[in-house]
């Protein structure tokens, strides 16, 4: 039986604009244990379900490394950085045959962790272990210079043609260094809190620092509670490279993205926390309380999070696919310490715009909705044909089959009774043969 998550894929990834990006495959990058070169990545086929572990060894025949942590596809392929072995692979996103291996320690990289394209020729790659940004030439995969910025630097991101990173000095430092792209220098420093880990630039224009915090060791690794502080987002003006606003988030968050439809972000923070992109408020109630170590939002028509759980760093991760309301849709095994996820997309793939089936086929919401104990969906057809109609749990488990056959073209109606089944979200899908369309509804008693 299909799982929902594949329904939701195949039916709606594939119907979203005419020139739509098909989800073709979501890498995995796991870190493996510290200085055992035992990074992996695994494979997930969004439509299949397929799971495809060591992908990388699979095609090259050697081991990727060791702390695998961050990639990005840069004309039209995936570069890699494996941190502890000081290089980015550079691979046919396809194939996963690698291409190239850069080695940032040539040029007095250490430990690289996160890059940003500079421009259509260049990438800055932050050195966590070193004082500074590694420049990468594009057209020759060579690193041609390096910016000083401070100990430790670590997330960066582009905007208004500036590099912002972030220098934390593993926890010890608190600065937001901006750089001019144009002349590889920099032009200011500002201060935010304690431990900025990453910078993001979502859609509204501004840069986000997610600042962890200090977590309360000294020197000698021992807990003083007075060294301790806590984690929070500075946002910075682009145009005027000020703070400009900021959010305690509490505890030491991880990492985080953003859901604009919804206008969220998830945090990762002992458990995902939602934040209200429009207040700046933190909602009360935590989506999960699983300690996630890595997450990535999949920005579809019904949108997913991607979750990665690290039990300890000796044994296999696992991934959850949560919906946005939390509830774990699916999970697949990956390799130790998810840590990153990689969307792939086919640009290539023929497909038929949503637009167009709405012109040939038409899904309304269920009325009543929330509904108790019974609904009717009434749904429309151009032309005469087969049609289903099914009602799925949150599982992905088949309810019930409320249409089966062919069907005149006009409106018509199907009711749905729920007696026996219990409180929560159900999926309905109308397939014809011009096109598949889905909905959600809430049964409430």
């Amino acid at each position: 039986m299909k799982n929902i998550y594949s329904i939701l894929i195949l039916l709606f990834f594939l119907t979203t604009t005419s020139h739509a990006q098909v989800l073709q495959q979501v890498y995995v990058l796991n870190e493996g244990a510290f200085n055992n070169a035992n990074a992996s990545v695994t494979s997930f086929n969004p439509v299949s379900n397929q799971v495809s572990q060591n992908v990388f060894f699979n095609a090259n025949s050697r081991p990727l490394g060791d702390i695998a942590n961050f990639s990005k596809i840069i004309n039209d392929k995936l570069f890699i950085i494996v941190s502890n072995s000081n290089k980015i692979e550079v691979v046919d996103p396809e194939t996963f045959v690698s291409e190239d291996i850069i080695f940032v320690d040539d040029q007095g990289g250490a430990s690289p962790t996160v890059f940003a394209q500079a421009d259509e020729n260049r990438l800055y790659i932050t050195n966590l272990l070193g004082d500074n940004v590694s420049i990468l030439d594009l057209n020759t995969h060579t690193i041609t210079g390096n910016i000083e910025i401070g100990n430790n630097p670590e997330g960066i991101a582009v905007a208004n043609g500036f590099a912002y990173v972030a220098v934390n000095a593993f926890g010890s430092d608190n600065k937001l260094v901006i750089i001019d792209i144009s002349a590889d220098e920099v032009v200011k420093t500002l201060t935010v809190q304690d431990n900025p880990r990453y910078v993001f630039t979502p859609s509204d224009g501004l840069v986000w620092v997610l600042c962890t915090g200090n977590y309360g060791f000294d020197d000698d690794f021992n807990f003083d509670p007075e060294l301790e502080t806590f984690g929070e987002i500075h946002i910075i003006d682009p145009q005027t490279n000020d703070v400009v606003e900021f959010v305690e988030t509490g505890g030491h968050p991880l990492w985080m993205d953003f859901n604009e439809a919804d206008g969220k972000a998830y945090i990762l923070n002992d458990g995902i926390q939602v934040l209200n992109l429009d207040t700046l408020e933190m909602e009360e109630e935590l989506l999960t309380d699983k300690a996630y170590y890595s997450l990535a939002f999949w920005h579809g028509e019904n949108p997913v999070i991607f979750a990665g759980f690290a039990p300890d760093f000796s044994s296999s991760g696992t991934v959850d696919i949560l919906s946005v309301q939390g509830d774990v849709i699916d999970t697949f095994t990956a390799g130790i310490g998810p840590s990153f996820f990689q969307f792939i997309y086919d640009d290539t793939a023929t497909s038929t715009p949503r637009d167009e089936i709405a012109s040939r086929i038409s899904l309304e919401q269920n009325y009543p909705n929330p509904f108790n104990p019974s609904t009717e969906i009434r749904y429309e057809i151009s032309e005469a044909g087969n049609v289903r109609l099914n009602v799925y749990n949150i599982q992905g488990q088949l309810i019930q089959t409320l249409v089966d056959g062919a069907q005149p073209a006009g409106t018509h109606t199907a009711r749905f009774n729920a007696t026996g089944l219990a409180s929560g979200v159900y999926i309905y899908t109308l397939e014809t043969n011009n096109g598949i369309l889905t909905r959600k509804m809430t049964l409430v008693k």
